[in-house]
């Protein structure tokens, strides 16, 4: 008796392979695997809405309510009168008002009862929007004056999701200026600083965009310290597009060459944003597995990968096919591989740093995915009334509960299990080749954590926290020639390939403001850690008589590396008025490596332990003149490796050239302490190593 297991493709034919019923251990793990994963499905589900008492909108066309939630008492308000609010959620959290106001007079009475909570509410009639920011102390809020010398130079706000109040990183922030069109980017953390003094002929209308969000415009001297802009996301919906042309200008909120969103690409039904960067010029992607990153000729290990600004040092699952990050529980990726910035360490490759999401601030809200290769299950709530929020995102492969893409031959190919080789002939010989692949195992998994809890004033905190891994393995039988006998045998032997590891990293941030600028201070820990075993490794053996003479070998290999990377920044960033920005920082981590080996059946080891510390500190500008800015820096790096000092200057000029036409030129110069190695004839036995006194940084 027989079952229809999986379905592959291969050179465009379909091929039905045919495999002998599990046994009935094994069948009734499938079934009760899939069952687990429906009933998630069912209790995370959302449950059906319940009819709340709506507040206000009585026959009489009067808004009263008594003792209501802020929030809930500001979305009455703008369904009756069409007004948008803009506000963090950190500001109206736990606080309640009483009002009773006919729809014409509901604004002014909702700004009378808000300003007895410490909140100033500007109202702009023309766009039918009211801004909300905490009344600030000490002081008349000052108007947007040049004269006012006085004054700050510069305020910091965060744009958010009006839908969440999540906030939106690489969000873009546009003016017109003198020379024409100006702006900045929002952080990873949707905090964003905007200049409050301009020239004459600075505009004092202020653009906020992103990306599929409805953009939000608003006077200069209407934001306040610790403003809040929401953006609401646009339901029209477009037919699909193939685009089939080389794009060579792009608008202004796209972020060109600064944001690559994951689901640019996907591979067996999941996003992969790092294999989508491959469609940007200079950058390709080694191997068709088990590959890294390559930029401008650059080696994989010098592609530095980030989530939450922690360093990443596994960042695919299965051999490369798959982001080791859920989709589900990102909100935008950041990409740095022309002329970094001096507050990133940018190797030689550049670096692409991945965000979390912060959660939802107004609801506990849930969401379970399925796809033909994995589980996903997120949920998210807020956090005092909004002050915060949390997430939690897992996942876990599906591989082993449905066989559909030939897992036996994608896992021997990770395993280098009977892959096909250009190897030369002395090593081509019958103990290299492999018979009858047996059964395989794939799993890999992770689970991303954030919290993020915001004060009054617009200050901080963020903690994130992620894990996981892969566990991948395969029998085998093979033929093994036999030794000390003058006629050669070979033997058929049971032999077996495994890899297991794990990526661990936690990190906790603080991020405020200091008169006119932001300061950010961070702690942080990632580890790694692998577990390489192969029953069938070849090694080549060469005999002391004739050292010209080579034999292959097949015998055990089995490796362990641990890398753990304990880290500590914080910087300081302050405009510079009518010119830019000068940010300050100091960078530091702290690192442990251990490498295993046990190689033969003898028991040769091998094992090397090795401790350093890495010391930053870097200044960078960035500086704007009428059609000219400049982005320009430094970093000093000092490593305890070799006890030297190095520099890597950062120059980025680039100038406006008529409309639609921009011209830019730059140098940098970065430095890498940490490498990988491999091992001959393996593919995904990767092996972090330090830079030494005898192997200088790259």
């Amino acid at each position: 008796m027989a079952s229809l297991s999986s379905v592959m493709v291969r050179s465009g034919w379909y091929v039905v392979r045919v495999e002998p019923v599990p046994s009935l251990r094994v069948l009734v793990y499938r079934i009760t695997q899939v069952t687990l994963v429906g009933l998630v499905c069912l209790l995370a589900a959302e449950p059906a809405a319940s009819q709340d008492a709506r507040l206000g909108g009585a026959a009489d066309d009067t808004v009263r309510v008594t003792n209501a939630p802020l929030r809930d008492v500001i979305k009455v308000v703008e369904e009756a009168t069409g007004f948008r609010f803009l506000y963090r959620d950190a500001l109206i959290a736990n606080h309640n008002v009483s009002m009773s106001a006919g729809v014409g007079d509901a604004i002014d009475s909702l700004v009378v009862a808000t300003a007895r909570l410490g909140i100033v509410a500007t109202v702009d009639v023309n766009r039918r929007q009211v801004l909300l920011s905490a009344r600030e102390r000490g002081r008349a809020r000052e108007s947007d004056d040049t004269s006012n010398a006085s004054g700050p130079i510069a305020i910091s706000g965060t744009v958010l999701d009006a839908d969440t109040g999540e906030p939106l990183p690489y969000a873009t922030v546009s003016w017109e200026s003198a020379h024409g069109l100006s702006g900045v980017v929002s952080d990873e953390s949707g905090r964003v600083t905007v200049p409050r003094v301009g020239g004459p002929r600075e505009s004092a209308l202020v653009r906020f965009s992103y990306v599929g969000y409805e953009p939000v415009v608003v006077r200069r001297d209407e934001l306040a310290a610790a403003f809040g802009i929401r953006l609401n996301a646009r339901g029209d919906l477009v037919a699909e597009v193939v685009v089939s042309a080389v794009p060579l200008e792009a608008e202004v909120d796209s972020v060109w060459g600064r944001a690559v969103m994951s689901s640019d690409l996907s591979i067996l039904g999941a996003d992969n944003a790092i294999r989508a960067l491959q469609a940007l010029p200079a950058v390709s992607i080694s191997g068709a597995i088990s590959g890294g990153t390559i930029v401008r000729g650059s080696r994989p290990d010098g592609f530095q990968v980030l989530l939450d600004g922690i360093p990443v040092y596994r960042p695919t699952h299965l051999f490369g096919l798959f982001d080791a990050f859920n989709a589900d529980a990102l909100t935008a990726v950041g990409l740095y591989y022309a002329v970094s910035p001096a507050e990133l360490a940018g190797p030689p490759g550049g670096t692409i740093s991945f965000v979390t999401r912060g959660g939802s601030r107004q609801r506990l809200a849930q969401r379970v995915g399925l796809s033909s290769t994995a589980a996903t299950a997120t949920l998210e709530g807020p956090i005092t009334g909004g002050r915060g929020s949390w997430l939690l995102s897992f996942r876990r492969s599906l591989l082993d509960t449905f066989d559909w893409f030939g897992n036996d031959e994608l896992v021997g190919v990770g395993l280098d299990i009977d892959r096909e080789t250009s190897a030369p002939p002395i090593i081509t010989s019958l103990n290299e080749r492999v018979v009858r692949p047996g059964e395989s195992s794939a799993l890999f998994y992770d689970l991303h954590a954030k919290a993020v809890l915001e004060d009054a004033n617009g200050g901080r905190w963020q903690l994130s926290g992620y894990l996981g891994g892969d566990q991948t393995a395969q029998d085998a039988e093979r033929f093994v020639a036999t030794q000390g006998d003058s006629l050669r045998r070979v033997r058929l032997v049971e032999v077996s390939s495994s890899h297991d590891w794990s990526n661990r990293l936690f990190g906790v941030q603080r991020q405020g403001g200091v008169g006119s600028g932001l300061y950010t201070v961070n702690a942080s820990y990632s580890g790694y850690s692998s577990d390489y075993f192969k029953g069938d490794f070849p090694f080549v053996r060469r005999q002391d008589a004739a050292p010209l003479l080579a034999e292959l070998v097949v015998d055990t290999l089995q490796s362990n590396n641990q890398l753990d990377d304990i880290g500590a920044a914080g910087k300081i960033a302050r405009p510079i008025r009518n010119l830019g920005s000068l940010t300050l920082g100091l960078d530091g981590h702290a690192y442990a490596l251990t490498y295993d080996e046990i190689s033969g059946g003898s028991g040769r080891s091998f094992a090397v332990t090795d401790h350093a510390w890495l010391l930053d500190a870097y200044v960078s500008s960035t500086l704007n003149w009428s059609i000219l800015s400049a982005q320009v820096g430094t970093r000093t790096h000092f490593f305890s490796g070799d006890n030297k000092l190095r520099l890597s200057p950062r120059l980025r000029l680039s100038a406006q050239i008529g409309t639609g036409t921009s011209l830019f030129v730059g140098y940098s110069r970065s430095h890498q302490f940490l490498h990988q190695l491999s091992l001959d004839y393996t593919t995904n036995a990767r092996i972090w190593a330090l830079s030494t006194e005898a192997e200088r940084p790259g």
